[in-house]
């Protein structure tokens, strides 16, 4: 029984993360003279700036099976724009590495950065 009640409840998780997880509401795009997105009715690519109707915060959503790309609409169209060209609520950039704990795992041989080199926190 404690099985199956487990088994229950990590459903209901998984139910509830994949639903908060598809939605997003996109607060900034940093560089919108040089951001494109793609009109999905025509696959036509378009400047940011030049999208009717567009006013920020917008709510968007993750195409479905992928955490890359974002879709929204504006000026009665859809677009989707890559996850990386925009800001997502609650969510900030990080322009400095000071204040900040540098991780790198014994055995990820990936990890390259190191801390002060170039940089000065005072």
């Amino acid at each position: 029984m404690k099985a199956t009640k487990g088994i229950f409840s990590a459903v209901l998780i998984g139910f509830a993360s994949s639903a908060w997880a598809e939605s997003a509401v996109i607060t900034d795009i940093p560089s919108p003279d040089f951001t494109e997105a793609q009109r999905i009715s025509s696959d036509d690519w378009v400047l940011v700036t030049e999208i009717p109707s567009l006013t920020l915060p917008l709510s968007a959503s993750f195409t479905s099976g992928s955490q890359r790309d974002l879709v929204f609409s504006a000026g009665g169209q859809e677009y989707r724009i890559a996850r990386a060209d925009v800001v997502l609520e609650n969510e900030a950039l990080v322009t400095s590495a000071c204040d900040t704990l540098a991780l790198s795992i014994s055995s990820d041989t990936r990890s390259a950065s190191v801390k002060g080199a170039g940089e000065s926190c005072d």
